[in-house]
C-alpha cells in the first residue's frame, strides 16, 4: 500500500499537480490550481500514464479517471478545521468516471474537457472518452 502511495504522489507532482489525502484507495488530484499553466491537461492525463505504468511495474493495476473544468479552490472548514480544497462540477462526473472504469477494460478515462484539451494522438494510446454534461 505504501508503494503505491509513493507511485501516486510522484505521477502528481512530477507533473506538477497537487492532491488531496488519500481517502481509502483513492485520491484526488488537481492541476492548474496554484500554477496556471496551459498545458494542465496534458499533465493531468501525462500523471494517469505515469501511475499505470507505476502500478504494473509493482504487480498492481489501477484505473483511473480524468476530467476538467472551472471550480473554486483554497482553505475551507471551520475556524478550527481548515483544509485544502476544490469544489468543482469536475468531482462528481470524475466519481462517475472512476465507477465506469470499474466496468469496462480501459485504464484511463478522460472526459470531453480533457479531450479537448489534448492531442489525443500523442498523449493516450488507449483512452475512452465519455461526453458527459453537468446536470
Amino acid at each position: 500500500h505504501s508503494a503505491v502511495i509513493q507511485a501516486t504522489s510522484q505521477a502528481i507532482q512530477s507533473n506538477q499537480g497537487l492532491s488531496t489525502p488519500f481517502a481509502g484507495d483513492k485520491v484526488l488530484a488537481y492541476w492548474n490550481v496554484r500554477n496556471l499553466r496551459s498545458d494542465h491537461a496534458s499533465r493531468c492525463v501525462a500523471a494517469a500514464q505515469e501511475l499505470v505504468q507505476s502500478t504494473e511495474k509493482l504487480g498492481l493495476s489501477v484505473r483511473l479517471a480524468c476530467t476538467g473544468g472551472l471550480g473554486s479552490f483554497g482553505p475551507m472548514g471551520t475556524t478550527t478545521q481548515r483544509a485544502f480544497t476544490v469544489i468543482s462540477p469536475c468531482v462528481p462526473r470524475g466519481l462517475v468516471l472512476q465507477k465506469l472504469a470499474k466496468l469496462i477494460p480501459f485504464k484511463i478515462l478522460i472526459d470531453h474537457t480533457i479531450y479537448s484539451q489534448i492531442n489525443i494522438s500523442t498523449q493516450c494510446r488507449m483512452a475512452l472518452v465519455l461526453p458527459l454534461v453537468d446536470g
